[in-house]
């Protein structure tokens, strides 16, 4: 769903801003520094509740300010939904009243963020690729949040139980039960996604058999229940389970070795932009809500081919595009009609014919 209005007040260097956006394209161009990103970074706590640079809320706060609000209005139905912040806490709001989550937010208005530290996703830990993984399925599979929910209810009373002594039986059945629901979601997703990865790499750039694979989180040829028996002494020692649906990982191989360690920078980048796609492509299917894309810094470590290819297969996907540049680039006559241009300097944000 695009976004018809933005209101931001005090995020970062963004005092009071208002932003009309374009149904399309929209390029926020500047210095460094010059609070362009935070554009992106608004949008993002709208649709994920939460910021890509920072885990703390307190750190997008300016030196001196308390309070944060980002609001912005659906086109369309006119739905109004906000994020609003100060030192102690988070709110998030839909039409003006408390909403329960940021899952709330998220089925509203699916937001995909690529930026320049979105080859992480390859190189660090699994978690990147569990939160890449579930966003997907969240959005595809209406039970998923309930048995995600369910499964971590389960886990955190195990870990307490491990901890005091208790007996683990009764959390094992639920573990394992919401385990395998939840397993077997991503199995289906990654299935779906796969072949929309392979279309989009076929455009971006040659990569020889790229394959996505999940990792349960467990021994695949085991019995998580057996797993979870076998292994109940040294889950008590050290005091966690440490086998379960919550270490999934999601494997990335290109001609069975993975990605990440046979991959150039720039194919990483052409990677994640296929994976970033293919989400979308898949999302927009099963949701009556088009995903908003957010690509930071769009020109770097692209050439003009693989920009104009990049910009065709975003139009492709009729969704809103935010995007940042530190220069205005000229992009193909046949965008132009459909690009909104706004030039960022020191916080301050106007729009340009």
């Amino acid at each position: 769903m695009a976004l018809s209005r933005l209101d931001v007040n005090n995020l970062r260097n963004l005092r009071t801003t208002r932003l009309l956006p374009g149904p399309q394209f929209n390029l926020f161009w500047g210095a460094n520094g010059a609070g362009k990103t935070s554009v992106l970074e608004a949008v993002h706590l709208l649709g994920r509740g939460c910021s890509f640079r920072t885990s703390d809320f307190r750190h997008l706060l300016p030196p001196g300010v308390e309070t944060c609000v980002v609001t912005g209005k659906l086109v369309g139905s006119g739905m109004a939904l906000s994020t609003e912040f100060n030192r102690n806490g988070v709110n998030y709001r839909i039409d003006g009243n408390l909403a329960p989550n940021r899952a709330a937010l998220s089925e509203r208005l699916p937001v995909i963020f690529l930026g320049p530290d979105s080859h992480r996703l390859l190189s660090d830990g699994p978690q990147l690729r569990r939160r890449f993984m579930d966003w997907g399925v969240f959005h595809v599979e209406p039970q998923f949040l309930t048995v995600w929910r369910r499964y971590q209810r389960a886990l955190k009373q195990r870990n307490m139980a491990l901890r005091v002594g208790q007996g683990l039986d009764s959390w094992d059945n639920e573990l394992v039960r919401s385990a395998q629901e939840i397993t077997r979601f991503r199995t289906i997703y990654l299935s779906r996604l796969l072949p929309h990865v392979e279309h989009y790499l076929a455009e971006l750039c040659e990569l020889e058999a790229i394959s996505l694979a999940l990792a349960p989180g467990w021994r695949a040829d085991a019995d998580y229940s057996d797993v979870l028996r076998v292994g109940q002494e040294q889950d008590r020692a050290f005091g966690y389970t440490r086998y379960g649906a919550h270490r999934a990982d999601l494997i990335i191989k290109t001609a069975g070795k993975p990605a990440k360690d046979v991959v150039s920078r720039g194919q990483q980048k052409l990677l994640i932009c296929a994976l970033m796609l293919a989400q979308a492509t898949v999302v927009n299917t099963c949701n009556s809500n088009p995903s908003v894309l957010l690509v930071d810094d769009f020109a770097s470590e692209l050439d003009p081919q693989h920009r104009f290819k990049l910009l065709q297969l975003l139009a492709e996907l009729r969704g809103q595009v935010f995007m940042t540049a530190t220069e205005r680039l000229i992009l193909p006559q046949e965008f132009n009609t459909e690009l909104a241009v706004f030039h960022v300097e020191h916080g301050e944000i106007k729009q340009q014919a």
